[in-house]
């Protein structure tokens, strides 16, 4: 079947839509990530030196993202060895629970 120009021009639509539905729910999941590990900088100015409301979140690129999972299944890993003491946990989360939703978010992305 033959696509006319307004079928390409829709399904470019459609496309464009989903492209920034994913870049929106991308950012998201980055400023999530930001909040969790407690990534914030600096505005330029000098009250932010001593304000902490003048801090923004730092949006994180991925390879930062995995850089900061791979040290929380290393710790995870020598946490089950020693199997001994508290559950470890960061920004108020568990351990566990950070690593289930990082490996079930990367399984969604692989099946888009």
């Amino acid at each position: 079947m033959k696509k006319t120009k307004e079928d390409l021009v829709m399904e470019i639509a459609q496309l464009e839509e989903k492209i920034q539905t994913y870049q929106k729910s991308e950012k998201r999941v980055s400023q999530d990530f930001a909040k969790v590990f407690g990534w914030y900088e600096t505005r330029d100015t000098m009250t932010a030196r001593f304000d902490r409301k003048d801090l923004i979140l730092k949006v994180p690129t991925w390879s930062e993202v995995f850089a900061e999972v791979g040290k929380l299944i290393e710790l995870k890993k020598q946490h089950e060895i020693s199997n001994y003491g508290p559950s470890v946990s960061i920004g108020g989360r568990n351990l566990d629970q950070l690593i289930e939703g990082f490996l079930r978010l990367k399984s969604i992305e692989e099946n888009d």
